[in-house]
């Protein structure tokens, strides 16, 4: 992501914090959270360290405000370190 954030242009930033919520918050939270063993939780914490350095604040992100609720609540969850909470209600749906 590192990569990424150096290449995107200058005025594109919005995107980047995008990928940021999608791709991290979303998506890889989710799948990492699930896996059964030892050190998922350390990984999850480096994660939200990176989200949180690009997204300081959740609810500001324009990228976060244009998400369905559902995505957001998810996002929310796992923003604020409850991942085992978004995952629960992931397995109600």
């Amino acid at each position: 992501m590192d990569d990424i954030r150096e290449a995107v242009p200058e005025g594109k930033e919005e995107d980047f914090r995008f990928l940021v919520i999608n791709h991290l918050l979303l998506d890889s939270i989710k799948r990492v959270s699930t896996q059964k063993g030892e050190g998922y939780r350390a990984v999850v914490r480096e994660m939200l360290s990176y989200v949180k350095e690009y997204v300081p604040y959740l609810e500001s992100c324009e990228s976060y405000r244009n998400e369905t609720l559902n995505r957001r609540i998810i996002m929310f969850l796992n923003y604020h370190n409850m991942a085992e909470a978004a995952n629960f209600i992931l397995k109600l749906k």
